[in-house]
């Protein structure tokens, strides 16, 4: 504002002088609205332009006394850092740095509450808190449970493994299950509150790791002289160690081997058995069994009660025998005399004759079984003399 200044004694009076400018008090500001934004954790608020203002200076005051300010040259500003879920009365004033004007109307600010009233702002809930989960290690199906956020009307469940696969799911309650999480993953599962307007800040991350694949490329070597089987496999994801377990039904005993590699060893089988592998893989929290069938057959069992007979005037000796137990493809008789001369017969059956015997010789003879794999423990020998017609 502008001062003219005259002097006057009632008769003449001065030519008019211009004194200092003068500033009056701006006025209030007017009109004054919150404004939606989806924060949690902050609010806006707006008002008319308030003439002789050149900053304004916006007031929230907390029940507790704890006040937040914001300033601004325009008609709007900002009050970061509230507490979710709390009023706040806000109030603005202009200053024009040296003169300040009265205190505005006075609104209600409210942070993640939902609200059609003009005075109040359209908020994101609160963060959802005591994220958890529990997994389901056959069907891989998450159970996801959390406390309930200020605002929130739904929520949003998200869960990213940790080779890219995501998924998710929602639900209006306070839990939710997650289907068809991929084996072997690490997750980082998050929840977030919702409403009709806004999307509220994610959760602290849950992380959650998915049952172990199951291995693949399961094989399986034999030792026949010792039965020794070497079983080998690819690794699952997701598996920390392995157990691999042979099963025959004729062996009541289980045989295994524990590793934290990919090949283990199991020794002194017992001869004649026929056994189902399953390699077994143990994560975090769960375990997953190998769904490929893969056998093993050990050597088979020695041949017993074996039995030499002679005819007279026959260079043939019959031999029989009872039969092996396990995978026997044939039986293989041998007879060597002591100056290492051998003949042999074979037979799938459990006998067979030797012929092209020698007079007056001396014969050690034995039966072996054999399989497709392996030749069998050679059986006791039975010692037989040409020259006569005994064993």
């Amino acid at each position: 504002m502008s001062v003219w200044i005259v002097a006057t004694n009632g008769e003449c009076t001065t030519d008019p002088v211009m004194g200092d400018v003068a500033d009056t008090v701006p006025c209030i500001p007017q009109n004054v609205s919150a404004v939606d934004t989806c924060s949690s954790d902050s609010a806006s608020f707006t008002w008319n332009f308030a003439s002789g203002a050149i900053i304004y200076i916006g007031m929230a005051v907390h029940a507790t006394g704890t006040v937040h300010t914001c300033a601004a040259m325009a008609t709007e500003c900002t009050f970061p850092d509230l507490q979710c879920g709390e009023e706040y009365d806000a109030y603005v004033l202009s200053t024009n740095l040296k003169c300040n004007s009265s205190e505005s109307q006075h609104i209600t600010l409210q942070t993640a509450l939902f609200s059609y009233n003009s005075l109040f702002s359209s908020l994101a809930p609160c963060v959802p808190t005591n994220v958890a989960a529990a997994l389901n290690c056959s069907s891989n199906i998450a159970s996801i449970t959390w406390y309930s956020a200020l605002g929130a009307t739904w929520y949003l469940v998200k869960a990213e493994g940790n080779q890219g696969y995501k998924t998710s799911c929602n639900n209006t309650v306070t839990h939710c299950d997650i289907p068809n999480l991929q084996c072997g993953q690490e997750y980082s599962i998050t929840v977030m509150g919702m409403n009709g307007d806004c999307m509220g800040p994610a959760s602290q991350p849950f992380t959650l790791v998915s049952a172990p694949c199951p291995n693949t490329g399961i094989r399986a070597s034999l030792d026949c002289s010792t039965n020794s089987a070497l079983i080998s496999w690819t690794p699952g994801n997701g598996s920390l160690s392995f157990n691999a377990t042979l099963k025959s039904f004729q062996d009541p005993q289980k045989h295994n081997c524990l590793t934290n590699g990919s090949s283990c060893s199991i020794s002194s089988l017992p001869c004649g058995q026929h056994y189902n592998i399953c390699v077994t893989g143990y994560g975090q929290t769960c375990s997953t069994s190998s769904k490929s069938l893969v056998t093993l057959d050990t050597a088979p069992c020695v041949p017993t009660q074996v039995d030499v007979s002679l005819s007279c005037g026959s260079d043939t000796a019959s031999v029989s025998w009872a039969a092996s137990s396990g995978l026997v493809s044939y039986y293989t008789v041998t007879a060597v005399d002591d100056i290492g001369h051998t003949l042999t017969c074979n037979s799938s059956s459990t006998s067979c004759d030797i012929t092209g015997l020698e007079c007056g010789q001396m014969y050690n003879v034995s039966v072996t079984a054999m399989s497709v794999d392996c030749t069998g423990q050679r059986s006791e020998v039975r010692r037989i003399n040409t020259g006569m017609n005994f064993l």
